[in-house]
């Protein structure tokens, strides 16, 4: 079975970021198929509308996969002053 290798894509499965799409050449009804080296999972679409899906979330052979998208936090507080010393004035803490 000869397959022409389309792109790359992630595998939903493994989280591989180079799974092959490919295609069979041998056939005239073919549709584009994806294979995990990683983990081995194959996906075949059953109708024509999955393999527009499949193709749609391909990368072309060569494009570079793309770089999780990382959250920056919110910076950090701005210090706050040091309250003021405080001294205990018949059993209750007022500023000095």
């Amino acid at each position: 079975m000869a397959s022409k290798l389309l792109g790359r894509c992630d595998c939903p499965e493994c989280a591989f970021q180079s799974a092959h799409v490919k295609i069979n050449t041998d056939k005239e009804t073919a549709k584009a198929y994806r294979h995990c080296p990683e983990c081995g999972a194959q996906y075949f679409p059953r109708n024509q509308a999955q393999a527009d899906r499949l193709l749609a979330k391909m990368r072309p052979e060569g494009a570079p996969a793309a770089s999780p998208v990382l959250q920056v936090a919110d910076p950090a507080p701005a210090l706050i002053a040091p309250p003021p010393s405080y001294k205990v004035v018949l059993g209750v803490r007022v500023p000095a």
